[in-house]
Parts: structure tokens; sequence; C-alpha cells
């Protein structure tokens, strides 16, 4: 009987932990592309997430094209979604999306120029 337990509790551990990973910021830091649909047509941006040290569930990072240089993005990974804020651009930022796979990102750029469907692609290190 105890061995049945014991079989039980490791299981529901075993299937807990991938849900309990999608709010960790691990999951999205690295590099990525950002490939959106803009009223103006398509338009590529390099998106670079790392942890908070401060702070377990924040991202810090960079957004940066040519068109629009390079700009300060502030976020956190909650409830499986990665949310955050870019500043010192153009005007007003911000992303709202899910990882599809461990390597892709759907979601939402919201801007002056409203919202904009949003794939971000991961990019490995060589």
């Amino acid at each position: 009987m105890k061995r049945v337990a014991v079989i039980i509790t490791v299981l529901a551990i075993a299937l807990a932990t991938p849900a309990l990973a999608q709010d960790k910021p691990a999951s999205v830091v690295g590099k990525w592309t950002m490939d959106i649909d803009t009223p103006h047509g398509k338009m590529s941006l390099a998106v670079d997430l790392k942890a908070d040290p401060k702070d377990a569930k924040k991202i810090l990072g960079t957004l940066a094209s040519d068109q629009l240089g390079t700009m300060t993005l502030t976020g956190e990974v909650a409830d499986g979604k990665l949310r955050f804020d870019v500043s010192g651009g153009p005007g007003e930022m911000s992303f709202v999306g899910k990882l599809k796979d461990a390597d892709t990102m759907n979601g939402i750029l919201s801007a002056h120029n409203g919202d904009m469907a949003a794939v971000l692609t991961r990019i490995k290190p060589k």
C-alpha cells in the first residue's frame, strides 16, 4: 500500500512540474526574432529576454530594429503568459503572448497604431 502511495505522489509531482514551469521566466529567457504584421507591412525585431535577478517572475531585456533602434523592456511571466512593456522608442508598446512550444510564442504587440499579431521564434545558440 505504501508503494502505491509513493508511486501516486511521484506521478502527481511529475505531472505538476510542467505546469509550474510555465510561470518561470527561464522558459522564455533567450534571444528571439519577433515578426509582426504592421499596417505598413511585415517587420522583424530582435528580442533579448533575461530573468530579473531581483525577482524570479520578472523579465528584463531589449527590443530592437533598424527602424526603431533599441528599446528597453520590462515584464513578467504569469499564468503561462509573457507580458512586457517597451520604453525608449517612438511610443508606448506592450506585448502579451504565450508559448506555443519551446521555440515559438504567439501574441499581440500593442502600439500607437493598434494591435498587431506577433510571432516570436527562438534563436538557437550556434
